[in-house]
């Protein structure tokens, strides 16, 4: 690799310092400076020593952060700096507005933790898929059918937004969220999840929506989640329990234990 060629390479990069690059965008970079003498082996030629040299950090496939060499950066405080845009732009581009956080996170968020987590899952329209967020964080996108009709009408409607650290994200209503953690938790989950639900029943029993309940019930789904809500609300409240009752008599069915 010429010298001359690499130093300008880096002095350009300057510019673009603790910003992220996607390939395509480092490589024009580099097409620019080399001109004529550009190819893509020469391209990740230069790549690879820019890597070797600290300038770059690859932080998920295809994707570049430029760094200062002379620092040295933790995982975790290029994670936190990037990880929540790097999550809105991925889900954007890959399914629209049509999707909410799911399961355990929109919890932990009902409960005001926003704290990373290794993997997060996003409910959408058509995608079944893991995929790398930045560094180890994962994402997986799940969507599911109900006797063979896809619940998106009906469950779509409950999306609402919240905004985090200046990104704005699709999360599942309260109701929803709550009776898609308890439909099938594993049972590594299954106390966490719980003890989670305790506290939000505990701090929001007065403003749950009981007709966004029954909404949910009506397509035909949830109803064994809602008698294991019953059965959480009866340890910490009566009356709330009671309310939930009376929605599975009219709803749903009471489950036997």
């Amino acid at each position: 690799m010429t010298e001359t060629y690499f130093n300008i390479v880096v002095k350009k990069l300057r510019t673009f310092r603790w910003r992220t690059l996607d390939i395509n965008k480092l490589k024009n970079i580099v097409h620019n400076i080399l001109d004529e003498k550009y190819t893509d082996s020469k391209a990740y030629k230069m790549i690879y020593y820019l890597k070797k040299k600290w300038h770059l950090v690859s932080i998920k496939k295809d994707m570049i952060l430029v760094k200062n060499p002379e620092k040295e950066y933790e995982e975790q405080e290029i994670t936190s700096l990037f990880y929540r845009p790097s999550l809105k732009k991925h889900c954007k581009e890959s399914c629209w507005i049509a999707r909410y956080i799911w399961w355990i996170k929109w919890l932990e968020l009902g409960m005001q933790n926003y704290n990373i987590p290794d993997e997060i899952e996003i409910y959408c329209r058509d995608k079944n898929a893991m995929e790398v967020v930045i560094l180890d964080k994962k994402l997986v996108f799940k969507t599911y059918n109900a006797k063979h009709r896809k619940l998106r009408p009906s469950f779509f409607k409950h999306i609402q937004k919240i905004t985090i650290w200046w990104q704005m994200y699709h999360i599942a209503c309260l109701e929803l969220a709550l009776l898609e953690s308890l439909y099938t938790p594993s049972l590594l989950q299954k106390w966490y999840i719980e003890e989670i639900i305790k506290q939000i029943i505990r701090k929001k029993k007065k403003t749950m929506n009981i007709e966004t309940f029954a909404s949910i019930l009506k397509t035909g789904k949830h109803h064994v989640s809602i008698n294991r809500l019953y059965q959480l609300a009866l340890w910490i409240d009566n009356v709330f329990a009671d309310t939930l009752a009376d929605l599975i008599k009219k709803h749903s069915f009471i489950q036997a234990k």
